[in-house]
């Protein structure tokens, strides 16, 4: 077990939730990532915080972990604003990846930032670089837009595939369709490690909130509570570990957070 807490700890601006909700349902068009990246800026959380930071690299190491000595190209899900994990991953000996996204919002910015500090900690980093196209000198590919659900890869294509807080912004109608498709592009002796965050993430932003605050609504209302820039799909850990093994995936470490319900940490192969 786990303290699912690391990532509890309050913004700087606490802030009422509904008042955040209806700021991403602003934030949900097509170019609502823009407006979300202002927000984010704005409530100091991008750059990343320092907690944040250390929080993301000991997702990373535990990543490492699971996932066994690098031998071969590493997948991840949704990269996100700076790369974080995958980075630290690169530093940690995982130097062929390739980086995907729903959509673009990476930030040459961001990403130069957590390089910056991840040298700041003894290990190597790439760049500074000038465009995302420069990390394919360090073995980094970024790929935006990309459709988890029809990956268009051929069969066995990545040794590794990792994902951190992703699978919990999937509608649940989805997940299937994404572990299948995980389960196709990885190599036979392959290794997968997904991270879940089971919580309520606006309880992060409002302290009048119980992690589990999201569980008092039926699904119509929590429709009103759920726009698309911070969707949450309300899974508990156990419906996702049925969902990995429902998509043939054997699961040969799975590390629970505390509170029970809270998340996940789970390592998979091919059945």
């Amino acid at each position: 077990m786990v303290e699912g807490g690391v990532k509890r700890r309050r913004l700087k601006s606490a802030v009422d939730w509904r008042f955040r909700v209806a700021a991403h349902w602003l934030a949900s068009g097509p170019s609502g990532h823009h407006i979300r990246y202002v927000f984010q800026r704005a409530q100091g959380s991008q750059p990343a915080p320092d907690w944040v930071f250390a929080d993301m690299v000991e997702r990373a190491r535990r990543h490492a972990s699971v996932l066994g000595p690098q031998r071969g190209k590493l997948l991840e899900l949704g990269a996100g604003f700076d790369f974080a994990a995958a980075l630290t991953l690169w530093g940690l000996g995982y130097r062929q990846q390739v980086l995907v996204d729903i959509r673009r919002l990476a930030r040459v910015g961001l990403v130069n930032n957590i390089c910056s500090r991840l040298r700041h900690l003894g290990l190597e980093a790439p760049g500074p670089i000038e465009t995302f196209d420069d990390l394919q000198r360090y073995g980094i590919e970024y790929r935006v837009p990309f459709d988890a659900c029809d990956t268009g890869i051929p069969d066995d294509s990545f040794h590794h595939i990792v994902s951190t807080n992703v699978l919990e912004h999937i509608p649940a109608r989805d997940i299937p369709a994404v572990l299948s498709e995980c389960r196709r592009i990885v190599s036979g002796d392959g290794t997968v490690s997904m991270q879940i965050d089971c919580q309520d993430h606006w309880s992060y932003q409002d302290p009048s909130l119980d992690r589990f605050n999201f569980r008092r609504y039926n699904d119509r209302t929590w429709r009103l509570f759920n726009p698309p820039s911070l969707y949450q799909n309300r899974l508990t850990p156990s419906e996702h570990i049925s969902l990995f093994k429902s998509a043939g995936f054997q699961i040969y470490s799975c590390e629970l957070m505390v509170p029970e319900g809270a998340g996940a940490h789970i390592g998979a192969r091919k059945r």
